[in-house]
């Protein structure tokens, strides 16, 4: 069996929920469906994409990345959850707004995290740097299968967090990996060093046609 020497991962934010429609913090714990929007998104991914012949199509365990990847799956590409790429758990702010009016709320845990403090979490929930270790499995597990082309499903915080870890960046710099629901980003990963190239990002171009 030849290795292939470079493997190119599709990164895509799952398609829109009333969560993400409405201002509520949905994490770990939120189990929600695409809406109506998030369907279209779904549908115009694969259409733009369904000739890029995917090796394999990894999800999180939570539902709303296996309906973005739905129709490539009934267009026979394998479908992999691994719980690894699981979007963060933010415990007690799960399911509330974002802008909560409370001292400590997500905006201000945000904040926090961009002073550097990136173990931090909210009540019960995780933080990034928790993330970060979880992901380094499900990411090894990835690029062991066979195959070089391949498209992971996840969630909002938790490609921040993996392209800090791809690229090198400290978690303090997740501010600038936002990727929009259904953004593509492209990343290289060179097999020999494990070296990974940033390709392009959050292309939204598939919603454009």
């Amino acid at each position: 069996m030849t290795i292939a020497k470079t493997k190119t991962l599709y990164i895509v934010r799952h398609g829109q929920t009333d969560y993400n429609l409405n201002g509520y913090v949905q994490g770990r714990r939120i189990d929600a469906d695409l809406n109506g929007t998030g369907q279209a998104q779904a549908r115009a991914l694969f259409d733009a994409y369904e000739l890029e012949r995917f090796d394999r199509c990894f999800v999180s365990t939570l539902k709303r990345t296996h309906q973005t990847v739905a129709a490539f799956a009934e267009a026979g590409v394998p479908v992999s959850p691994l719980s690894g790429f699981d979007e963060l758990d933010y415990g007690y702010f799960e399911g509330k707004l974002i802008e909560l009016d409370e001292e400590f709320n997500y905006p201000a845990l945000m904040r926090e995290w961009d002073k550097g403090k990136t173990d931090m979490s909210a009540p019960e929930g995780e933080s990034p740097e928790d993330v970060s270790r979880r992901q380094k499995a499900a990411l090894a597990e990835v690029l062991a299968h066979d195959g070089d082309k391949f498209m992971i499903c996840m969630h909002s915080r938790a490609i921040r967090i993996l392209l800090c870890g791809m690229m090198g960046r400290p978690l303090t710099e997740m501010k600038d990996f936002g990727p929009a629901n259904t953004g593509v980003t492209q990343v290289r990963c060179h097999v020999e060093d494990g070296r990974f190239e940033l390709l392009r990002f959050n292309d939204l171009s598939h919603l454009e046609a």
